[in-house]
């Protein structure tokens, strides 16, 4: 156990290609965003599909509503909170799964029939799920398989109370939960990353390394396979859910050790890329993607947001070029990546413009 311990701490770092996004993308595309709705409303986040807009409030007994993104009208309430604001738990992360919507908060996850809701059923009556994340499980992100399955990312022990939690599972970068039996994968190459050494009040490298991947974003269209991004990087890989294997891997960043002398998690790169944003279908992966794309850009501090395509073998399909120039508008690329939305306020409240990816 010694020597393998040895073996792996000092293993010999491995150059991993890092690509150029004008190479692999030497030419773009535009789309053009047309006013589908406005909304008197207030979001603390949303959702959007062809026909709903999913509105999720803060701090209040309702944990959002549904609206009709036709008419403008209330569709229903997507879940109450507990009667007594004691029993109220944060709503930590929320997302479209098949035909189905995922609640989580803390350890408990929550999944209905968006028919139900869209259909006004009521909140008693509605059929759903229930999974609840054993409490060892140091998880991150969390989204869910057709198949119920839970699948998430594995930070590392950050605070004094989690470091009884380290070892065991949690060894791994990425974890799948049935409800009763947990399995792990372990997908992070760690001496393919060329990082600083920290100093003595900075965080240790492999430490940094897993929670960038651990914040990423997750993405899987059925039970065999997901794509998953690294946090504050332009970095995407592909996994096989039945062997754990790492299918592809794409990298357009060099993952760079934040310049402060304290305990940091946040890491960067040259060009000041990420991906804001991860959706993916039987054919498509499609990721939202800002920063400057060339050192050209960067000379000009001029900051770009497109939409890049890949295959499910991370090859370069396309790109399209969104508007940067309202730093009060976002984007959202719809769960069937159909659609591109625009949204900001405006006069007549939140402004919800969309544009057809032609995919």
């Amino acid at each position: 156990l010694f020597i393998f311990s040895s073996i792996t701490l000092n293993a010999q770092k491995t150059k991993f290609p890092i690509s150029e996004i004008g190479k692999d993308f030497p030419t773009s595309q535009k789309v053009t965003f047309k006013l589908r709705k406005s909304f008197e409303v207030e979001c603390a986040g949303l959702l959007l599909q062809n026909n709903t807009f999913w509105c999720f409030s803060e701090d209040t007994q309702e944990i959002g509503f549904c609206y009709d993104m036709n008419t403008g009208e209330k569709i229903s309430v997507i879940d109450l909170q507990d009667a007594n604001p004691d029993n109220w738990q944060e709503l930590t992360a929320y997302d479209f799964v098949g035909d189905s919507i995922m609640l989580c908060f803390k350890n408990t996850i929550k999944t209905f029939a968006q028919k139900d809701i869209l259909n006004n059923v009521p909140v008693e009556k509605r059929k759903g799920s229930v999974v609840q994340l054993p409490n060892t499980l140091l998880y991150s992100n969390i989204t869910k398989l057709p198949d119920g399955t839970v699948l998430t990312t594995i930070s590392p022990a950050i605070f004094e109370n989690e470091k009884s939690k380290e070892g065991g599972i949690n060894n791994n970068s990425v974890v799948l939960f049935n409800g009763k039996e947990l399995k792990g994968f372990q997908t992070i190459n760690y001496n393919s990353f060329n990082l600083k050494d920290p100093t003595p009040k900075q965080t240790p490298t492999n430490e940094l390394i897993k929670w960038t991947y651990a914040q990423g974003n997750i993405c899987t269209p059925n039970n065999r396979k997901a794509v998953f991004s690294l946090n504050n990087q332009f970095i995407l890989y592909t996994l096989d859910l039945n062997t754990g294997k790492v299918l592809h891997e794409k990298r357009y960043t060099e993952m760079q050790r934040e310049d402060v002398e304290e305990m940091s998690f946040v890491t960067t790169n040259e060009l000041r890329l990420s991906i804001s944003q991860l959706e993916a279908n039987d054919k498509y992966i499609v990721c939202l993607a800002d920063g400057y794309f060339n050192p050209e850009d960067k000379i000009a501090q001029k900051r770009q947001i497109a939409i890049f395509v890949f295959d499910w073998n991370l090859k370069p399909v396309k790109r399209i070029d969104l508007p940067s120039d309202n730093p009060e508008i976002f984007y959202l690329i719809d769960s069937e990546c159909k659609s591109v939305y625009s949204a900001g306020f405006g006069e007549e409240g939140l402004e919800i413009h969309q544009a057809n990816l032609n995919l």
